[in-house]
């Protein structure tokens, strides 16, 4: 069993055997894939930096870790994937020890330490950190990511595109056809029925519904901010154009 499961938003911090803690946080159901950042435990001595660490991974499927390597007690981070990297990355890596790595295990053992006796609640703040850091060891360990197939066509990266940085409130059309390298003109020929902007719109909706269902502590404005529709009243407009309600009707709907 885990140990602990109790940063309630989009990222999850852990502890326990690995089976139980990729069971719990790889196989919840999930509108989104997830990535667990794995931090190996000493269990001689958990709080000895002196042991040296006995390893981390980065695991997407964990059935691809090796079985030498899912025994003992670990410490993981589980976040949405598409919030960390719109790059396709292998089921299992092993991480070198960088310094973004070490401070990645202090940090999740320091804030697991808080959540465990100093019955604090962390603000949504912490979720930023914690997918900023994961982004950086990504980023700093290329073998994680495989090139995207050959077949990949425009039309899969704009849907990824959208998938990945939807929440960004700031992210516009002409935004994503920069980032993209192409035209606008371009862009919308390779967008679906409604165009660029009206895919935002409806997957900035589905991450709203799911925040306003799940996290009822949440105001309208931080559903709003999380979702990427940036201010409460652009996320009513939108929830009555598309859905005919109200983040009231929702949450009531979601609750029977």
């Amino acid at each position: 069993m885990c140990a602990s499961d109790r940063l309630h938003a989009e990222c999850s911090i852990v502890t326990g055997g690995f089976g139980a803690i990729t069971g719990l946080l790889l196989g919840r159901p999930s509108r989104e894939p997830r990535l667990l950042l794995v931090h190996r435990l000493d269990e001689r001595d958990p709080g000895n930096p002196a042991a040296g660490p006995p390893g981390s991974l980065l695991v997407t499927h964990p059935r691809a870790v090796p079985p030498e390597s899912r025994g003992g007690r670990t410490l993981a981070l589980a976040a949405p994937l598409t919030r960390v990297t719109n790059a396709s990355l292998a089921p299992a890596t092993n991480l070198h020890q960088t310094p973004l790595v070490r401070a990645s295990r202090s940090m999740m053992a320091g804030l697991l330490n808080d959540l465990d006796h100093g019955g604090r609640r962390f603000g949504l703040g912490v979720d930023d950190v914690l997918l900023s850091l994961l982004r950086g060891i990504v980023l700093e360990h290329p073998d994680a990511s495989r090139p995207a197939p050959p077949e990949a066509t425009m039309a899969a990266r704009l849907r990824a595109f959208v998938e990945a940085r939807h929440t960004d409130s700031r992210l516009d059309v002409a935004q994503v056809a920069r980032e993209l390298g192409i035209s606008r003109r371009q862009l919308h020929r390779h967008a679906p029925d409604g165009g660029v902007a009206a895919m935002l719109a409806e997957r900035r909706l589905a991450t709203a519904r799911d925040l306003l269902a799940a996290h009822r502590a949440l105001t309208v404005a931080e559903v709003a901010e999380r979702s990427g529709f940036g201010t409460a009243s652009r996320l009513r407009a939108q929830l009555a154009r598309r859905a005919g309600g109200t983040p009231k009707t929702l949450r009531q709907a979601a609750s029977g």
